[in-house]
């Protein structure tokens, strides 16, 4: 589902229906940092997405804060389909991405970092460059995804690295 304007947010929403891209959020000790991420998402219209944030923070989950809250509740209003998990004991970024990767539902899915905002239409933009069917790309470490484990390529600036 696209994005909601603020007249349709009283109105039932049909949970996943039509969902192309998992957004998938790692954080830890962080609410301010993933208010202005979830702030982000919020101004996107299309594709239509789902969020799934896994908290590994050692006290109350970073979207009980006012901030991180009231996001949440924003785009819950807009329609948009949100998973909210507490993942513990911490077990490095790679274990927490890999917890995340394995409650997407979507066909494509995308790692966002809980300090990363996006200006209105960047996931539009994005199209399928950058993410592929149940992973993602990162520039700097280009990855893809077999039978949902991520593995890095032997790759380096785009060249491939002599075996």
């Amino acid at each position: 589902m696209s994005r909601r304007s603020s007249e349709q947010w009283a109105r039932r929403v049909d949970g996943q229906a039509g969902v192309e891209v998992d957004v998938l959020l790692p954080t830890c000790n962080r609410p301010a940092e993933l208010a202005v991420t979830l702030a982000g998402l919020a101004a996107q219209a299309e594709p239509a997405f789902a969020v799934v944030i896994s908290d590994q923070s050692t006290g109350s989950p970073v979207w009980e804060h006012p901030a991180a809250a009231a996001m949440v509740r924003v785009l819950q209003a807009q329609g948009r389909s949100l998973t909210l998990l507490r993942h513990l004991p911490c077990r490095g970024l790679a274990e927490h991405r890999q917890f995340l990767l394995d409650h997407s539902t979507a066909e494509k899915c995308l790692f966002l970092d809980d300090d990363v905002w996006l200006e209105p239409g960047a996931l539009e933009r994005f199209g399928g460059a950058g993410i592929l069917p149940s992973g993602a790309v990162h520039l700097e470490s280009p990855t893809t995804v077999t039978e949902r484990q991520v593995e890095a390529y032997d790759v380096v600036l785009g060249e491939e690295q002599a075996g």
